[in-house]
């Protein structure tokens, strides 16, 4: 994606105007299994930018719709970005929850990756808490 490629090059703003416009046209569309995805994306993009509050609603948002279309293994990723999110806005024991059920729904294969992000994160923030 076109979005992507400005991350590369660390244009943000550029990634979330884009990313904002795709989810706007696929909003109208009412393709959700695609939206939920942009919307996933479009968080990370935000968080980078330190818009941790719209952050965190885009991630809520996009793991609503994970959860409605019943796709566990994309809620978990979207948790732990959420997890992220809340790490970076100082919500400590809301990342411990979100990134604890992300770790609790993972299969045990095919996901290790995302369970040792998850991991990490949950060092990371009690390493914050002190």
């Amino acid at each position: 994606m076109l979005a992507w490629l400005f991350h590369s090059v660390g244009n943000l703003v550029e990634q979330k105007r884009l990313l904002t416009y795709t989810l706007k046209l696929l909003r109208e569309w009412g393709d959700e299994h695609k939206v939920a995805p942009a919307l996933s994306d479009l968080s990370e993009a935000i968080r980078l930018l330190n818009l941790r509050e719209e952050g965190i609603q885009c991630a809520k948002e996009a793991l609503g719709i994970f959860e409605r279309l019943g796709n566990t293994a994309d809620q978990a990723r979207c948790l732990i970005a959420l997890a992220r999110a809340l790490y970076d806005s100082e919500q400590f024991d809301a990342a411990v929850e979100a990134t604890s059920r992300a770790i609790d729904i993972l299969p045990e294969k095919g996901e290790q990756l995302y369970v040792c992000r998850g991991h990490r994160l949950l060092g990371d923030t009690h390493d914050s808490k002190g």
